[in-house]
Formats: C-alpha cells, structure tokens, sequence
C-alpha cells in the first residue's frame, strides 16, 4: 500500500502460497475451500485502519497481482467507496515472463488506487503548449457557429471564397455564406454548419478570453486555448518504460547495489525506484509536502529513494514485527 499526502500505500502478500518475504505469505492453503475469504477479512481490517490514516486528500495506492485483483476491488469497493475508485494501472513487471506457465505468459500486476475524495486530480504530462487543437469531430452532432469579422486567423490565399462545402467526409464543414480572406484574416462574418465540439456560447466565451482560431489551407478549423499552457493529460492506465518505469529485474539489481549483496540474495518481486516516484508524481503539486506510509514494507524502494534523496517527504513504514527504529526522515515501526 503506497500513500501519498498523508494517505497510504500497500504491497500486502498476494496470497500466492510463497514463504520468502517477512511476512507468511501462506497463512491460507491453497487447497482452502475458504481461502479467498480469510486473505479478504486480513486485507479488510488493514484497508479500514489505512482509510481512518488518509488526509482530506489522501491517495492510496495498492499492488496486486491476479490471485486476489477481483476479491480486493469489491473489499475496496465498499470500505473506501465506489466513487472514489480512480482506476487500476498496469504496471509490466518483467521483461520476457516466465515460460513456466503453459497457457500465458505472465508480463504485468496491477495497482488499484482510491483517493479520498473525487476532486483530487492527476497529473501524467504536460499538454502541449502550442499545438492546435480540432474543434471538429466526426462523432458530434451537426451545428452551427457565427464567427465575427476579424476573429479568425487563416492560411488561405487572399480573396473572396463562395458559400459551399470544400471538403468531403464527416469532419467536413459547409460555409453558409460567401467570405473574404485579407492579410491571412477573415474580415467576413462566417456562419459555418459542421460537427463542432463546442457550443455558440462556449465559442464566445473562449475568443472573449483570447482563445486563437485558425481555419487551416485545408478548410479545418482549429484552436489555440488561452490556457493551454496550464492543461495537463491524466496518467496512462499501462505502466512500462515508456513512463520511463522498470521491472522486478531492475528493483534487484538497484537492492543488489544498494546492500551490497549478490542478486540471488535479495527478494526477487521489489518494486523499482521509478515505479514509487512515477505513482507519486501524480499528485504533482503535492509531491513536496507528502507524508507517504508504507503499510506492509513492501515498498522497500521508498526506503531507497529516501536513502537517494529523491524524495522529501515524511516516510513511515510499518513493518510485520513490531519494532521502532528511527533514521532522519525514515520512520520503520
């Protein structure tokens, strides 16, 4: 479990029938007639404590893989509350898979994530700045726009145009009325029949903010948003290197390195550095003043990144056997 803005997170035991981590990731037989309801009342009373721990504004992040993903998205269905369920992220784990299983080749786990309120936002990239943006689309319903004289900027040729359509397809629009084009400006009025996305009234609104419209050389109408630099696109659901995130491989090598131990020495399932930071960069303006709790140690890579100085928040991790010990801003209990 991985919880940021004083919320929490959680890597529990995936009841797999392992015995190689801290804690007996056994505990139910897989031969149980009952196994996924005694895994699901030990996840329920961690859950609620995690819930009781998250801020106003709290993020949790929960790692699993497929023995248990549907059992614990209905447990947190209902103790953190459906609307609050932002999505689960895939995340590739391994870079080949394992050829052990004859019937698929396992490549990904998954990370569930609730927030605390459905207000909260989540940053993946920076929008382009300066790209036009289409305001013509094939799936919308038919509707016309009244453009003022001298609102719309053009690559057109100078010279007066007749009312018609000059392209074909549904993203094509039809001019109502003729119009002229002087120094790459409309200075007609234009009423335009099409496919808009926006309404009239949201049209003008935009251009009173200092929205930019361009009617392209091919008879495409396109926008420039007055915030567009502040417009941001939301995480991808599919977590791989093209986010710029590792695997189970590059986590061992990066706890080989860092303790000093041979590969086969260290746990072979260990979250990756970028992993951690690439989920908290979501709460991008947050990042800085977060306290983040590791429920289960799982997430031995926060104790990393602390360790590497790549993140500046408060840490405290709770591990199975109850001990305290204390190292500047790293809190293991």
């Amino acid at each position: 479990m991985n919880c940021i803005k004083n919320s929490s997170g959680t890597d529990p035991p995936y009841n797999t029938g392992n015995k190689d981590f801290i804690y007996n990731d056994s505990f139910v037989d897989k031969t149980d007639g009952y196994s996924h309801s005694k895994w699901l009342s030990f996840m329920e009373q961690r859950l609620e404590i995690a819930r009781e721990l998250l801020s106003d504004e709290g993020v949790i992040f929960i790692s699993i893989d497929d023995n248990e993903q549907a059992q614990l998205k209905l447990l947190c269905d209902e103790v953190f509350g459906e609307e609050n369920y932002v999505g689960h992220f895939i995340w590739v784990r391994k870079k080949k898979g394992s050829f052990l299983n004859k019937k698929i080749r396992k490549m990904t786990e998954y990370v569930l994530c609730y927030t605390s309120n459905e207000r909260i936002k989540f940053f993946g990239e920076d929008a382009y700045s300066n790209k036009m943006q289409p305001i013509v689309k094939r799936t919308n319903s038919l509707k016309m726009l009244k453009f003022s004289k001298y609102t719309i900027k053009t690559k057109l040729k100078d010279g007066e145009y007749k009312k018609g359509k000059y392209t074909s397809g549904n993203t094509g629009v039809e001019f109502l009325n003729d119009f002229i084009v002087k120094d790459s400006i409309v200075i007609s009025e234009l009423l335009v029949n099409g496919r808009f996305v926006w309404t009239q009234d949201f049209l003008d609104n935009e251009l009173n903010q200092g929205t930019f419209v361009e009617l392209s050389s091919k008879f495409g109408f396109n926008v420039l948003r007055h915030n567009q630099d502040e417009k941001f696109k939301t995480p991808s659901s599919l977590i791989n290197s093209d986010n710029g995130v590792g695997t189970n491989e590059d986590a061992s090598d990066e706890l080989s390195k860092l303790l000093n131990l041979e590969l086969e020495d260290v746990f072979n399932y260990s979250k990756p550095t970028s992993l951690i930071k690439y989920l908290i960069s979501f709460i991008k303006k947050e990042f800085i003043n977060a306290t983040i709790l590791d429920f289960f140690a799982g997430f031995y890579v926060i104790i990393m990144l602390v360790v590497k100085s790549l993140i500046k928040s408060r840490v405290l991790v709770i591990l199975q056997n109850i001990k305290t010990q204390v190292s500047n801003n790293l809190c293991v209990v």
